[in-house]
């Protein structure tokens, strides 16, 4: 079940979006590895529910601001396992909080171009990687900041950007390995620090 809002403010400046919903799940398919390999079976029932916000605000013709937030409680009900039942715990990869905030500037310089300076941070609270919660497979809260300046025309682009200026460390996914082998993990990395430049051409 899912119910929202949408509306506009100030001559149309703010737009101001609000969503609730609710979700009850049986047979929640999940993805685990087993003493016979990986698996994905019908394990689970669960009830997920949060609500989620978004506003933009024109300040000016120049400015732009924008800002989100999110929360979600997401459960499993059932999810019996062999003599173990994760009933309580928090589904894999279901941040509670997620969060942005942006700024967006621009400045008219000819007639066709226009010079677009952005900066944003975007933020997602404690995940669990495993059905378990366990403390050793959980990614911490983190938050990342990107930025990037564009010269932008009618038929073309050029763009510096910089992405995760922060250098946070955080992963991704993970993967439960079976005890029997190593009890180790195996991590997808988020991206480092990154700078470049893009350019675009439009016909």
């Amino acid at each position: 079940y899912e119910i929202g809002s949408k509306n506009e403010f100030l001559d149309r400046a703010l737009r101001l979006n609000v969503t609730g919903f609710y979700y009850d799940y049986t047979d929640l398919q999940v993805f685990r590895i087993t003493a016979d390999g990986p698996l994905t079976d019908n394990a689970a029932s669960s009830t997920i529910y949060g609500a989620e916000i978004e506003t933009n605000y024109m300040v000016s013709n120049k400015l732009t601001l924008e800002a989100s937030a999110g929360y979600l409680d997401a459960t499993y009900d059932e999810y019996p396992v062999g003599q173990d039942n994760y009933a309580g715990n928090r589904l894999n990869y279901s941040p509670e909080w997620t969060k942005s905030v942006a700024a967006t500037y621009v400045t008219p310089i000819a007639d066709d171009a226009d010079l677009i300076a952005r900066i944003d941070w975007s933020y997602r609270s404690e995940i669990d990687f495993d059905r378990a919660n366990g403390d050793f497979d959980k990614q911490d809260a983190y938050g990342i900041v990107n930025a990037r300046i564009r010269y932008d025309t009618d038929n073309w682009f050029f763009e510096i950007f910089g992405k995760n200026l922060a250098g946070t460390e955080y992963y991704t996914g993970q993967l439960i390995n079976p005890a029997f082998a190593c009890g180790c993990r195996t991590v997808n990395i988020g991206n480092p620090r990154t700078y470049g430049v893009n350019f675009g051409a439009r016909y």
